[in-house]
């Protein structure tokens, strides 16, 4: 995380070619560098004259979730619903952002739908699950949520993701 942040914050946004533009964002996003994100994609979701490459679904889901990042919710929100190409992102953003409102029951059908989905690594999909915990927790459906607390703590024990794992635990005692 650290090491990634490091190298990521010597580059320069402008100098990232287009074809790479969402991966670089991507990564600045997954490390907390929100303003590097969304300047490498603003030419691209935001164009001041119009392209001849339009931006695509994954590249505005991305803006998207960096525009929530800084506090700008109901704007990541209006990007994510403006999207129409069924990406998996786009449920698993419009969680995140739901929550960054903490209108964790508005996350649930998101998350579920982004489960539902095919594509997410296993790691992807835990970590979808532990945001899904917590959103049935806060939404009083303790009885889901246990459920889904043994799931995660399989597979967070067989893959040694300790961090999932005390998440998890953490959240587990708010069912009991």
């Amino acid at each position: 995380g650290a090491q990634a942040r490091e190298i990521l914050l010597r580059q320069s946004e402008r100098l990232i070619p287009r074809r790479k533009a969402q991966k670089f964002a991507h990564l600045c996003y997954r490390v907390g560098l929100f303003q590097s994100a969304l300047k490498t994609l603003a030419p691209i979701v935001r164009p001041k004259v119009a392209q001849s490459q339009p931006a695509s679904a994954l590249e505005k889901a991305t803006y998207a979730i960096s525009v929530v990042k800084i506090g700008s919710v109901d704007e990541g929100l209006a990007i994510l619903n403006a999207i129409a190409e069924p990406i998996p992102e786009v449920a698993l953003f419009s969680a995140f952002a739901h929550q960054a409102k903490w209108d964790y029951a508005a996350a649930v059908p998101h998350l579920e739908k982004y489960l539902s989905a095919g594509g997410p690594t296993e790691y992807e999909r835990t970590v979808a699950q532990v945001n899904l915990l917590a959103a049935r927790i806060v939404s009083g459906h303790l009885q889901a949520a246990d459920l889904l607390c043994t799931e995660i703590f399989a597979a967070a024990k067989k893959n040694c993701w300790t961090l999932l794992y005390k998440n998890c635990q953490e959240l587990s005692a708010q069912v009991q």
